[in-house]
């Protein structure tokens, strides 16, 4: 429903480190089917929940003036889950991330958005984990997430 207590808490960070930078990790949807997305929970409804989190962003985080970036981790999610690989970015719970392609997602996201760097444009070697079709996966996910962080983007990668 909201953050009551995000002024104080940002408050209390500067306080105590002035010269800190505050960063807003943007958190996902529970994917349909998830024991925690209930119909007392945004109605069940997982693009309800991912646009509350937006919406949560765009009228009180990012108004608040305190924070100096948003990592929209939760866009990248839920970008690869419209990608042939749907739900494999979670674990079985419909919630937490998977260990492997689901971590990899929100870490290629936070590297992307900390360092300014194009995911295309980055070298690095994957985990045994990633395949190299997973990891086209992550690096759409990430670009389409960073270039529109407010909303979903269907993946290229269907089949």
């Amino acid at each position: 429903d909201g953050y009551n207590n995000l002024n104080n808490v940002a408050d209390y960070i500067k306080q105590k480190c002035p010269k800190s930078k505050l960063v807003w990790h943007m958190t996902w949807g529970y994917q349909s089917g998830s024991k925690w997305l209930t119909p007392q929970n945004y109605n069940g409804d997982e693009k309800l929940m991912y646009t509350s989190i937006v919406d949560r962003v765009n009228d009180t985080v990012i108004p608040s003036g305190k924070f100096d970036l948003v990592v929209p981790v939760g866009t990248a999610v839920m970008n690869a889950r419209t990608s042939s690989l749907k739900n494999m970015v979670h674990l079985e719970d419909g919630s937490h991330l998977s260990e492997d392609f689901g971590y990899f997602v929100a870490a290629f996201t936070w590297y992307c958005s900390l360092t300014g760097a194009s995911p295309y444009d980055t070298n690095f070697a994957a985990s045994s984990n990633i395949s190299n079709d997973k990891l086209n996966i992550v690096v759409e996910s990430v670009k389409n997430a960073i270039a529109n962080p407010n909303k979903v983007t269907q993946s290229y990668y269907t089949n």
